[in-house]
């Protein structure tokens, strides 16, 4: 999905993340934080499932960091289908709260990450993990 440089690395590669937030604040936030980042690369944002669905394929993100909580479609829902169009996406769920349920549906679905919203540094750390091909479930969610 992503071109890289001749001889550069996966780890070394910019990561372009795309992030799908209802709260304009939050979104808007959180695309900063990834656009200050040394190695990630904010490609935008959507505040709702539709317009995810519509802007991601001419984005071509590595990463799609998605809130849970989506007006008119959740945010597994969102993962699903964008999988289904594209299935080596890395899609990271965040929540604003740890329910026991959600993570593992956002596993079996097939999100790489699933993490509770809260800490900048943890976020940012979920989404380069992400991107290097692992895992990153907020510690005693799944």
């Amino acid at each position: 999905m992503t071109e890289h440089k001749f001889g550069e690395t996966l780890s070394q590669a910019m990561c372009r993340v795309f992030v799908v937030e209802d709260h304009a604040l939050l979104r808007v936030n959180l695309e900063t934080l990834i656009g200050m980042e040394d190695g990630l690369s904010s490609v935008g944002g959507a505040a709702d499932g539709e317009s995810a669905l519509e802007i991601i394929p001419e984005r071509k993100p590595d990463v799609v960091l998605i809130d849970l909580s989506l007006p008119g479609m959740d945010g597994i829902e969102l993962m699903e289908k964008l999988l289904q169009e594209e299935p080596d996406l890395r899609c990271l769920i965040v929540s604003g709260s740890d329910m026991p349920a959600p993570p593992e549906q956002a596993r079996a679905a097939g999100a790489r990450g699933f993490i509770v919203k809260g800490d900048p540094a943890a976020i940012l750390e979920a989404v380069h993990r992400v991107h290097a091909g692992e895992a990153c479930f907020s510690s005693g969610l799944v």
